[in-house]
């Protein structure tokens, strides 16, 4: 989609969708299937597991880990791991439903 940005060493899984305006910062892995909502930002050395949702103008910090299958709600700021099969929201993002 129009205005995303990829930068060096980033892997991205078959499937996965990239919408308007998202950056995908250094040494990046998403897997596969993963929707990335308009105006996520993802930082440097991020890995983000299969069937992930990042919601519009998330933000995920430098050195995070996504696991499977987690939704990341619209604005939240991820500073730390998220394990799978969970729902985060808010700033900071917490876990909301498992």
């Amino acid at each position: 989609m129009h205005g995303v940005f990829i930068s060096a060493e980033t892997k991205i899984g078959k499937g996965t969708l990239l919408n308007h305006g998202v950056k995908i910062h250094h040494n990046t892995q998403i897997g596969s299937f993963c929707e990335i909502q308009p105006g996520a930002v993802i930082t440097g050395n991020c890995t983000v597991g299969n069937n992930v949702t990042i919601g519009s103008g998330a933000i995920l910090i430098p050195n995070i880990t996504i696991a499977n299958n987690v939704t990341i709600g619209a604005g939240a700021v991820v500073i730390k791991n998220v394990p799978e099969n969970v729902t985060i929201v808010g700033v900071p993002a917490k876990i909301v439903s498992s």
